[in-house]
């Protein structure tokens, strides 16, 4: 009988973990960890070794480049985690020349300091030579430029050698200070809170954006534009173009003035001198003592001297109203302020200057107004009006007072003037109005305005005066005389006429009919008016004189 037995069963095995054993583990972490240690170890080697040579290539650079000596105090390089590149930073860099020369500037200041700056480059870049962009970011620079006559002879620069190339350049804190050209002269600066400049390429102009710091009538200026390229052996002259834009200038910056400024404008020409096309907008300008603004607009081209801080107006029109001032002149940096140097032309309306310069609401007279003068402010920072000195002759057409009262008075003596006194004592509605000719020669001294050989013709009469007008408080004062074409006894009517007919003789001068002593006084808004024979002093026997060279 065959027996058949059923094959045991395998051993049972104890389950085994797949993949590595548990020590490979701990021996794999062991050699991570070593490798990243030597990593850590080689990258804080490289970092060291990267500074010396990040310092070197920085100084030995810009040395070489410019003939220069080149000083940096501080220099770091950091690793850029996650980003294969270096952080270079830096401080107290000072560059003795900027301008190829090799020599400091005049002061015995470096041309140029920056108190920080930082870029990120490569590994490559820095150890094995291999050509880079670089963006920096630099803080609080100084370029200090020499005078014009310090100047170096043309120096050819050495080209970059290509390891570095600046692609952008951001700089927060800026100063630009001109030298003097003058013995024991102050410097010109000019502060920058932001500065950005991208590079076109090698030869070629930045593009720029700036900001000027400003205060007071001129606030932070705006500008943008090309810088470039770059003159070594001449910087001040190195080129520069753009446009500008600033609001809200505030006039108080100047005392007895008032108006917020704002203006938009072009400008070319070079780093120390410009020519700029200026639109300057004021729509609340305001003299203190009127305090009546008016919207007024000027549109001038102005040549800049930027290393002396003055400027000359080749061309100005100032609008307001119905009135045109044209202006040329100079203004001209002084440590007091600014002194302004113009000649002036008027074309408009006498009612309008009156706005200004009166402090009645109304102006008490109208007519076409011309004037040619020269006016000179020195610097200081007392009332404008004060310092203010002009001389100058004007001309008013058609002049009529505003008050009605006043003017209807003005046609009766006319009337009477012409001998036509019954029609002066009709309706003073139907009397033709009598509109005058004024012409007279100004002077400004102290706020006080003078007139002299003022003429004011009419139908029938003209009336030669002097005299001056307070600019501040508005008081008038002149005397003169009065000439009429008809006798003293044709000027009334009745028993008046009969009693003065044996005087004629006694007024009839110089030709006239009659002459008469005259006199304006008291608040321009409210004059009043008279004869003046209780005053025929000096003032009288010159408006005699005036009267005479008229009938020559």
């Amino acid at each position: 009988m065959n027996d058949t037995s059923t094959p045991s069963p395998l051993p049972t095995r104890s389950p085994r973990r797949a993949g590595l054993p548990l020590r490979a583990w701990y021996a794999l972490g062991a050699v991570a960890l070593t490798v990243l240690s030597a990593l850590a170890f080689t990258a804080a080697w490289v970092v060291r070794r990267a500074e010396p040579e990040a310092r070197r290539l920085v100084i030995e650079t810009l040395s070489d480049r410019l003939h220069t000596r080149v000083e940096l105090d501080q220099l770091h390089v950091s690793l850029l985690h996650g980003m294969g590149g270096l952080q270079v930073t830096g401080s107290g860099l000072r560059i003795e020349s900027i301008d190829g020369s090799g020599r400091p500037a005049t002061s015995g200041v470096p041309m140029l300091t920056v108190e920080g700056f930082a870029f990120r480059t490569s590994l490559g870049t820095l150890l094995h030579d291999t050509p880079g962009a670089i963006d920096v970011f630099a803080t609080n620079a100084i370029v200090t430029l020499p005078a014009a006559s310090s100047a170096a002879q043309p120096v050819k620069l050495k080209p970059l050698p290509g390891i570095l190339l600046v692609h952008d350049v951001v700089v927060t804190g800026a100063k630009i200070v001109f030298e003097p050209a003058q013995p024991g002269a102050e410097p010109v600066e000019y502060d920058l809170r932001e500065v950005r400049l991208a590079d076109r390429g090698d030869g070629h102009a930045f593009a720029y954006t700036g900001t000027v710091v400003g205060a007071g009538l001129i606030p932070d200026v705006h500008a943008s534009g090309d810088l470039g390229p770059w003159l070594p052996s001449s910087p001040r002259d190195t080129p520069i173009d753009g446009s500008y834009r600033f609001e809200k200038g505030d006039l108080r910056a100047i005392a007895g003035l008032s108006g917020t400024v704002a203006s938009t404008g072009s400008f070319h020409g070079t780093v120390s001198q410009i020519a700029a096309e200026a639109d300057v907008e004021i729509p609340d300008f305001a003299l203190a003592i009127s305090a009546h603004p008016v919207s007024l607009h000027v549109h001038a081209q102005v040549l800049v001297d930027c290393a002396t801080g003055s400027a000359i107006i080749a061309s100005s029109t100032t609008t307001f109203l119905h009135t045109s001032i044209a202006a040329t002149g100079t203004v001209t940096r002084a440590p007091e302020g600014f002194a302004v140097e113009a000649d002036k032309q008027i074309q408009g309306r006498s009612e309008d200057m009156l706005v200004l310069f009166s402090k009645a609401r109304t102006p008490v007279m109208s007519g076409a107004l011309e004037y040619k003068g020269h006016l000179s402010v020195p610097p200081g920072q007392t009332n404008v009006i004060t310092r203010a000195h002009a001389r100058g002759v004007a001309a008013i057409r058609g002049a009529a007072w505003a008050d009605r009262a006043m003017q209807q008075q003005i046609d009766a003596v006319s009337q009477r003037a012409q001998g036509k006194a019954e029609v002066a004592k009709g309706d003073p509605r139907k009397i033709p109005v009598a509109t005058s000719d004024v012409t007279m020669q100004v002077a400004i001294d102290n706020g006080v305005m003078s007139l002299t050989h003022v003429v004011d013709s009419m139908p029938g009469a003209s009336v030669v005066m002097q005299g001056t007008y307070a600019l501040i408080g508005g008081r008038v004062d002149m005397h003169g005389v009065a000439r009429t074409a008809a006798r003293a006894s044709q000027l009334t009517t009745g028993w008046k006429s009969l009693l003065l007919k044996p005087v004629d003789p006694l007024f009839s001068k110089h030709g006239a009919g009659a002459e008469v002593p005259v006199k304006m006084t008291g608040d321009l808004a409210h004059p009043a008016f008279g004869t003046d024979f209780k005053n025929r002093g000096e003032d009288q026997r010159k408006t005699e004189k005036i009267v005479t060279v008229q009938k020559k």
